[in-house]
């Protein structure tokens, strides 16, 4: 009704108008419906986002109530966790605490263990020495050049094959007397003396290397120079051991040895105590790694394994049995008796003097043990 009203009063107005009036007013007309299109249009797209945002509230107050009800049950987890985590730290630490009882102890009896075999290897190299069977010990194949003689027993010395080394070491200085090379052998032998704790024999095999070259002023010479310091030294002869040194300066003069001369004996106090006794530890076997966690090399492995009845057990702990016991105080008295040859061979060897070198015989060497 409104919109006829409307168009009779513009029609009987458009009448009464001149003709570019009327030209004017269908213009405005359109541009009406156009707007009245564009307001429908907005209207509608107004309500569909009034719509989608209703659907979106609710949507996000789901989420909310989710969220809510889902961190209530994680926070009663976690507390969970935490409790089980607590209990959990409280048992690795009384486990922790357990195994390093067991550590301490496992690491006392390892000790004993490895002591118990160094023992018995130097008492079977003792018996070996004593009954002349040395060469059962040597390899099959042996160097027919004289240079590959040292390398080969160094390195059976490396892989922990003490008795071999030893063995083509003795062998070597019987082929090839009154040379370098059989200088070199004879210091493995002092070596292995020396660290099987046979102080009196690692000594004269050291004077045999210097007496069997003359001694002269060569390396091999001044390392077994070297090497007897170091014995005394084990043994607490501290002055003896400084005499040896300045000896070894006076032959040597220049050179790397006589370098090594020269420091020793200025750190000789911090290394040698006079009277007391200081065993080694043994370097063999460093290019073989150790089959178990203990400390120092392992036994040579060419030496014959020790009868059950006559040696304590390797394995065994503590509270051993009385037949047990008596193995030990047997195998101990043992090494006692062939010990006493070393220890009458090393006075004897504090009392015999180092052989003049030639070329320092325009004055006497000091005495040497």
């Amino acid at each position: 009704m409104t919109r006829l009203l409307h168009a009779l009063l513009v029609g009987t107005f458009l009448t009464s108008l001149p003709g570019c009036a009327l030209f004017r007013v269908g213009e405005i007309e359109t541009r009406v419906l156009a707007l009245e299109k564009t307001r429908d249009s907005l209207r509608s797209d107004i309500e569909r986002d009034r719509k989608r945002l209703e659907r979106l509230r609710g949507e996000a107050e789901e989420s909310t109530t989710y969220l809510r009800q889902n961190g209530a049950r994680i926070s009663s987890r976690l507390d969970d966790i935490e409790e089980r985590l607590q209990r959990t730290r409280g048992a690795l630490e009384e486990t922790a605490h357990r195994l390093e009882g067991l550590s301490g102890k496992t690491a006392g009896d390892q000790a004993a263990i490895e002591a118990l075999r160094r023992r018995l290897d130097t008492l079977i190299a003792d018996l070996r020495d004593r009954a002349g069977i040395a060469i059962l010990a040597l390899p099959r194949e042996l160097p027919e050049q004289a240079e590959a003689w040292p390398p080969l027993a160094k390195r059976f010395f490396d892989e922990g094959e003490v008795r071999t080394a030893d063995a083509v070491s003795r062998e070597c200085r019987k082929r090839f007397v009154g040379t370098v090379i059989a200088g070199e052998c004879g210091l493995l032998m002092a070596r292995i003396a020396y660290e099987e704790h046979r102080f009196g024999e690692a000594i004269e095999l050291y004077r045999g290397v210097h007496d069997g070259l003359g001694g002269k002023a060569v390396p091999v010479v001044a390392r077994a120079l070297l090497g007897i310091s170091e014995v005394m030294e084990a043994e607490g002869k501290c002055k003896e051991a400084a005499q040896v040194l300045k000896y070894m300066r006076d032959l040597m003069k220049k050179g790397a040895e006589a370098d090594e001369a020269r420091k020793r004996t200025e750190d000789a106090k911090s290394r040698c105590t006079e009277g007391k006794t200081r065993l080694p530890e043994p370097t063999w076997g460093s290019a073989r790694p150790a089959k178990d966690g203990a400390s120092g090399a392992p036994p040579s492995a060419d030496a014959p394994k020790p009868d059950a009845k006559a040696t304590p057990d390797a394995k065994a702990t503590p509270g051993k049995t009385d037949a047990d016991k008596g193995d030990a105080t047997k195998a101990e008295a043992t090494k006692t008796e062939a010990s006493k040859p070393a220890e009458k061979t090393e006075a004897k060897a504090a009392e015999k003097p180092l052989a003049k070198p030639a070329a320092a015989a325009e004055k006497p060497a000091p005495k040497q043990p």
